[in-house]
């Protein structure tokens, strides 16, 4: 590919990668197009992640990667409605924020504007974020909300549910007056 038309995708994906800076890179069929197109960006000055991993082997990748991930250790956040544990967990660097990639706000708040995901998306979507955040850190552990085992119409995988039953918890306790 060159000319135009090389010039006409490069702006496109560059606009791709400029609105989606935390996505990610990969082929849909096993061919090295998308590895080719992250070096184009990379010359180009855009330094975008790439993932040798094939679109339709996705879901068994996800699955995999999240029994992986869900190994290392784990802190729960805990606490009353409004006490700050979601914000406390999304400004750690190794935090997931589970009721975000539920698009749901827990028990007391419910749904938010947007519809909840099928299952098989959550457990990507979530998948996704697991593996990114653990190739952003040197990762030890996890910081998630302390969650019962659904999240609205999602139900966390029960490889990360049973690990969450076995992890420390952090209490916030801020006193009924100064929650939000």
């Amino acid at each position: 590919m060159a000319g135009e038309i090389r010039q006409q995708r490069m702006d496109a994906w560059r606009a791709a990668c400029l609105q989606n800076p935390q996505g990610i890179l990969c082929c849909a069929r096993g061919g090295q197009r998308s590895h080719i197109v992250q070096r184009w960006l990379h010359e180009a000055g855009i330094n975008y992640r790439w993932w040798k991993v094939v679109i339709r082997h996705w879901r068994q990748t996800a699955i995999q990667a999240t029994i992986e991930l869900s190994q290392k250790p784990i802190v729960l956040i805990g606490g009353c409605t409004g006490s700050g544990k979601t914000l406390l967990v999304q400004q750690q660097p190794n935090g997931v924020d589970l009721e975000g990639l539920a698009r749901h706000r827990g028990s007391a708040f419910g749904r938010t504007l947007q519809p909840q995901l099928s299952q098989a998306s959550f457990e990507n979507l979530l998948a996704a974020e697991m593996l990114k955040t653990d190739a952003r850190q040197d990762l030890h552990l996890w910081v998630l909300e302390d969650e019962s085992r659904m999240i609205g119409s999602n139900h966390l995988p029960e490889c990360l549910r049973e690990r969450m039953t076995q992890a420390a918890i952090a209490v916030v306790e801020d006193p009924f007056e100064i929650r939000s």
